[in-house]
């Protein structure tokens, strides 16, 4: 008898972990061994290795494979029969396709002395912090491969797209030069509804793989590439997936040092403002806005950009500020800002400026100092000076811009720039 609901979770656990694969049919297939008193399930799609445990009562005892689909029909069902051209499972019988050596094995020859080992790892804590970062990273497509990982530096965690960014502090005690960058799947295989521990074990290996170069006479040096894995174990499953190579940027070198202006906004009203301004912008595929100072002390002022109607939407935020000179005001997303105000808690957030719109911003929750999000401005949309350099500049100049061309540069370079990372490289 094997328990239902541990099997169709596990069942959807590993149908989530593997990605199926157009060229190699082995790949969509999961390999299942009955034994007495288990059945061990494996699957890969070369890049994540899965393999579960669950207990079971039998006397039918052998290897196959399934088709990962088939797999998720039985359910519950165990072999009943396991022939070289069939399985049985009950009054359902499926075709044999694969012998056991055409299935990829997990090259396991680096994994005896980790990098970093994190035992009894709480496993809310790490899942929370990760599913967090992932709203951060760059999509697959962007071209930008390092991007699309978190990396973990110095007890800090990190993930960027290039226009906005979030540091987290951890619990995690790295040794010296350590640095891991993984995939954000990671963290949402491990919030699954199989994983019912509050813990589990993460490792991380590493090894050197050197290519020899295959041209005939070629003197040149081998490749060497440093490759990586985060292994996780808990109780019935065991979870390994490769992790990015690439050097992730150091994006501490474009973190404001200091900050000129400082502004306490109430949260939970920007964020509905916010919001507002993407539902009223959203047909004008321009989500950029101005976050001005008010006449009125004690507020802000935040203004889209005109609406198909050539309407302006404006509204006003409770905001308190300790700085004694004038602020200009910022252009920012009202998208990315979205994302990091509904990542915050608490009744505010801690907002920091300078005077030029080329410097990045910066949030801080009034209640969690682990968290730091940094945005950067679209800087043409408005110019920010300190107060003795504006008799440099005209007053049209110092207006903010909100004609159509200026919006449509913005997107433009929306797409084409990174300024997070093209500072760090610098």
């Amino acid at each position: 008898m094997l328990f239902q609901n541990r099997f169709v979770q596990a069942a959807k656990f590993i149908a989530s972990c593997i990605q199926r694969n157009k060229n190699l049919e082995i790949l969509n297939c999961i390999k299942v061994t009955q034994m007495p008193d288990k059945m061990i399930l494996e699957a890969t799609d070369l890049t994540t290795f899965v393999k579960i445990t669950l207990p079971i009562w039998t006397e039918v005892t052998g290897s196959y494979f399934i088709d990962t689909k088939v797999f998720l029909k039985l359910q519950n069902k165990v072999a009943t029969g396991i022939s070289e051209d069939s399985i049985r499972f009950g009054n359902v019988v499926v075709p044999a396709k694969h012998d056991e050596t055409d299935f990829p094995q997990l090259d396991t020859k680096h994994f005896h002395v980790p990098s970093l080992e994190l035992p009894s790892t709480i496993k809310t804590e790490f899942c929370n912090m990760g599913l967090r970062a992932s709203h951060y990273v760059a999509p697959v497509f962007s071209g930008r491969t390092v991007l699309t990982g978190i990396c973990i530096r110095d007890g800090l965690l990190y993930a960027t797209d290039g226009h906005s960014l979030i540091r987290q502090k951890t619990s995690i005690q790295t040794p010296d030069k350590f640095e891991a960058i993984i995939p954000p799947f990671v963290f949402n295989h491990l919030s699954h509804e199989f994983i019912i521990d509050p813990t589990f074990d993460v490792s991380f290996f590493f090894h050197e793989d050197k290519t020899e170069c295959t041209v005939p006479d070629d003197e040149s040096a081998p490749v060497t590439e440093r490759i990586g894995y985060i292994k996780v174990e808990g109780r019935g499953f065991e979870l390994v997936t490769r992790l990015l190579t690439d050097p992730y940027p150091t994006v501490d070198n474009i973190l404001p040092k200091e900050h000129s202006f400082e502004y306490s906004i109430d949260r939970v009203k920007l964020s509905a403002i916010i919001k507002n301004v993407i539902l009223y912008t959203s047909e004008t595929k321009n989500n950029m806005f101005l976050l001005l100072p008010s006449e009125k002390k004690g507020e802000l002022i935040v203004r889209s950009v005109a609406g198909p109607d050539g309407v302006v939407y404006e509204d006003y935020v409770p905001a308190k500020t300790r700085s004694k000179k004038k602020w200009n005001g910022v252009a920012l997303n009202a998208k990315f800002l979205s994302t990091i105000l509904d990542d915050c808690t608490g009744d505010n957030i801690i907002f920091k400026a300078n005077s030029s719109a080329l410097a990045a911003v910066t949030f801080e929750p009034g209640i969690d100092s682990t968290l730091y999000f940094l945005l950067m401005p679209l800087r043409r949309e408005i110019e920010t000076q300190d107060d003795d350099d504006k008799s440099n500049e005209s007053e049209s100049d110092s207006k903010p811009n909100l004609d159509k061309s200026s919006n449509e540069d913005v997107n433009k370079d929306k797409e084409n720039e990174s300024p997070i990372t093209n500072k760090a490289a610098a």
